[in-house]
């Protein structure tokens, strides 16, 4: 039997390999799911939107996802693509069940970003509920303050010393730094479009670089920015910082929480079940919130 011998990279051995697994007859959808998962994360590993499943690089694809690039030579859709690697993110017992037949695709896919949202309300609460959980999540806040608070929740809970975050797309193209193998993206969901999704950013910290390749600018405060600050937060909110940047930023944040108290009491109101505030009236509410919104 003639047999053909290729010198390739580990990536494109990997796709060969994932390839040759999905033509197997039986195949369990937890099986789909991971091969589909191992083929995507190596050709973002290769960086280049060749067609690699040929191997050999070929012409040039432009405008196309990963996923599309699968789809090209695979059963299934890109759409479907996509819903089997969202199967990875369960947990081994929910997948077993979707093997079995005891889960459809659909529930189980729609389990897989429950998941998510029930990791951000865990937070949110395991954050309010210490001095030391709700001081560490500001000092990861503080780092990523371009990211909304959800988003923030969520970068905590699964990477809380990450510093600087972003897309697989801007690491690769803008900043020309490639994310390192097997590394885990942080998970967020977005809720832009009809039906959310999940969309990953990765920390500096989990990317390498080139020769060519940018490093992210950190900020940060030092004493000699403290007159340009004040200045920029006395334009900004109208508060002077003539006693100094501790009072001006305590005076601000004063009065942005007021402003929130009095755009959202109403709802808050409504959800003091289990909480310290449940006991008070609607005045004794006011006045708690105060002494904690500073």
């Amino acid at each position: 039997m003639p047999v053909i011998i290729r010198d390739v990279d580990r990536i494109a051995a990997t796709i060969i390999m994932v390839d040759s697994n999905l033509q197997r007859e039986n195949i369990l959808p937890s099986e789909r799911a991971k091969a589909y998962k191992m083929k995507l994360d190596a050709i973002k590993q290769q960086g280049a939107r060749y067609d690699l499943t040929s191997v050999q690089p070929g012409q040039k694809l432009v405008r196309k996802s990963s996923r599309d690039l699968i789809a090209e030579n695979s059963p299934d859709s890109s759409t479907q693509i996509q819903r089997y690697i969202r199967l990875t993110e369960l947990e081994p017992q929910l997948l077993q069940m979707v093997d079995e037949g005891k889960i459809g695709m659909t529930p189980a896919v729609e389990l897989s970003y429950l998941m998510y949202a029930q990791m951000a309300d865990h937070t949110a609460k395991q954050i309010t509920g210490s001095f030391g959980e709700w001081t560490a999540f500001l000092e990861t806040a503080g780092r990523l303050y371009k990211y909304p608070f959800h988003e923030q929740l969520m970068i905590f809970a699964q990477k809380p010393d990450a510093t600087a975050c972003a897309d697989y797309d801007l690491w690769n193209k803008q900043m020309r730094r490639y994310v390192r193998r097997g590394t885990k993206g942080i998970a967020l969901i977005d809720t832009s479009g009809d039906n959310p999704r999940l969309k990953y950013v990765f920390d500096v910290s989990d990317t390498g670089g080139r020769e060519n390749s940018r490093r992210p600018f950190l900020w940060e405060y030092r004493d000699e920015h403290q007159d340009a600050v004040t200045a920029a937060l006395e334009q900004r909110y109208d508060i002077s910082g003539k006693q100094g940047l501790a009072n001006q930023l305590e005076q601000i944040a004063f009065q942005l929480v007021n402003e929130y108290w009095n755009d959202n009491s109403h709802d808050i109101l409504g959800i003091l079940a289990d909480s310290f505030l449940e006991e008070y009236d609607d005045y004794n509410v006011s006045l708690q919130s105060a002494d904690r919104r500073v």
